[in-house]
């Protein structure tokens, strides 16, 4: 390797992961007999050793892939090699900050910077309101115009768009851009808008310009993301006024193969015919009109019916809201459907619709009951039995001790290989349900489970799950988090705890503040030879 600058060579690059100062010894293959190496031999041994693995690229590649983006680029100062390996990294996670690229001079927009920019530069376009200063708010929109109609080879260079903005006129600013270019190479747009605020009349003033809006076909724009909220009140208008602008992009990418929702808009995905994956997230406002339109929800879900393989449902809101229940009709199955992530169950009460009959490809289902109220039992009632299910996540809130749903979920998922359960506030006198929950579990013919528990802070909770998930099939993971526990107890039950583990492939105990706690304990666990870690909080 040929060092870049004069002052940093390859062997002060290896001599910092030497890690053999002393004289070493080894055991011959052939017998009882040793050989000797010196120091200075050794370290010559590791040199060369070193030198060949960061000389590779591909070993390179993995190095570089952990480094956040300054050390990525102080590393490509060490040498050539790693300047080559390092800049198409650095290519990748670069962005230009579009909206600095003009300023105002003499009253006039002008840009910035005199000498093309290059094409890697342009790959990742970010544009949010933040503008150079001498750039007045009467003229932001027009900056975002100019950055596609004025700059040279955005349409052949932009790979990817990050659109977040506060203002409405901005959001207009940046569509009237992209029609400027008409055929473009981009592949992902970004749009978020969060906290509008806007005038009435502004808001009044967008249907008008939406109806003439038409942008040409994007054949290469592949991925598409949607987050508008924040609306309140007769803000609220603003949302829905854009959703003829977000309906005219996804209408113009015939390969769409991504989409990403989040808000109360409910997009005609009719030409979506290669749409690989949707994910719809149910923004609540603080509008009371603002709920749920499942008719909406299965109007997408029929439309891409043939095509979407991985399906993402959530609901976000301040509280749970009382959902109507909604009939599938029978012949709309997805067949191509293989991945179900629900987050809020309750928001999708979908009758005929979760079954073995309608979802016949599906092998993976996930749900995350994290908002206070919602029943994950009420919602199997909608399931039917489901023999292809294999991998099965459930992540539970704080109020699971109420909601006995394991028997059920077992008799629905019968065919169930991995499983993965996360809960919290797992107290003393919460173990009989927590027996009662986990019971069920050991009918399964697992392949292997994965379980974390939070906020741990007597043993006896320990111990029930380590109990319980002995006796489960398969290999056994397990990880207590934030734990909180008492010297005094952890020795008490430690004994139990050992012995119910040995089962397991790994047993995780972490979150114990008192370093001395954890470095006797941790002795305790490793002279034991159980497959107990014993960690600190981080």
């Amino acid at each position: 390797m040929k060092p870049i600058t004069n002052n940093r060579t390859t062997s002060e690059v290896v001599d910092l992961s030497r890690t053999n100062r002393h004289n070493m010894t080894l055991r011959s293959r052939e017998g009882s007999s040793y050989v000797s190496f010196s120091s200075e031999k050794a370290r010559r041994h590791n040199s060369d050793a070193m030198t060949k693995a960061l000389q590779n690229p591909l070993i390179l590649d993995i190095i570089f892939a952990q480094l956040n983006l300054n050390d990525l680029k102080s590393s490509r100062l060490v040498c050539r090699d790693w300047a080559d390996v390092g800049a198409p990294l650095l290519v990748k996670r670069s962005r230009l900050l579009a909206n600095f690229l003009y300023r105002v001079e003499n009253s006039k927009l002008r840009q910035g910077i005199v000498t093309p920019l290059s094409d890697e530069l342009l790959r990742h376009l970010v544009i949010s309101d933040k503008f150079d200063p001498s750039v007045p708010k009467g003229k932001q929109a027009s900056v975002i115009t100019k950055v596609f109609t004025d700059v040279a080879n955005v349409s052949r260079s932009t790979r990817q768009v990050t659109l977040s903005v506060t203002q409405p006129k901005l959001v207009l600013a940046f569509f009237k851009g992209i029609r400027s270019l008409k055929s473009t190479n981009i592949q992902h747009v970004s749009i978020t808008s969060v906290d509008i605020a806007a005038k009435r009349a502004i808001v009044d003033n967008i249907p008008s310009f939406l109806t003439r809006l038409k942008l040409p076909f994007q054949a290469g724009l592949t991925s598409l993301q949607f987050k508008v909220f924040g609306y309140i009140g007769g803000i609220k208008y603003a949302l829905h006024a854009f959703e003829p602008l977000f309906q005219t992009l996804i209408d113009s990418a015939p390969n769409l193969a991504r989409l990403d929702v989040s808000g109360a808009f409910y997009p005609n995905l009719e030409a979506c015919k290669n749409l690989k994956v949707l994910k719809f997230v149910f923004e609540k406002c603080a509008h009371d009109t603002c709920q749920v339109r499942l008719t909406g929800v299965t109007r997408m879900l029929t439309q891409v019916k043939d095509s979407v393989v991985e399906l993402d449902l959530a609901y976000r809101a301040a509280k749970a809201e009382r959902i109507q229940r909604v009939r599938n009709n029978a012949d709309h199955m997805m067949s191509k459907l293989v991945t179900l992530n629900i987050h809020g169950a309750f928001a999708y009460p979908i009758s005929n619709f979760f079954d073995e009959v309608h979802l016949p490809q599906l092998k993976n289902v996930s749900f995350n009951e994290q908002i206070k109220g919602c029943e994950l039992r009420a919602f199997l009632k909608l399931w039917g039995p489901h023999e292809g299910v294999q991998s099965l996540s459930v992540n539970l809130g704080y109020r699971w001790m109420k909601d006995r749903f394991a028997k059920k979920m077992v008799r629905k998922f019968p065919s169930v290989k991995k499983f993965e359960l996360s809960t919290d506030l797992c107290k003393n006198k919460y173990v009989p349900q927590l027996n009662e929950m986990m019971e069920p579990f050991k009918t399964w013919d697992l392949e292997e489970s994965n379980v974390v528990i939070n906020l741990v802070d007597e043993c006896s909770v320990l111990v029930a799950v380590l109990k319980n998930m002995a006796v489960w099939k398969g290999a056994k993971n397990v990880h207590f988090e934030e734990v909180g526990l008492r010297e005094d107890d952890l020795s008490g039950s430690i004994q139990d705890v050992i012995a119910h583990g040995r089962g397991f492939k790994s047993v995780e105990i972490s979150g114990v503040e008192d370093p001395a706690i954890v470095e006797k304990m941790q002795a305790i666990f490793k002279e034991s030879g159980a497959p107990i870690h014993f960690m600190e909080s981080y």
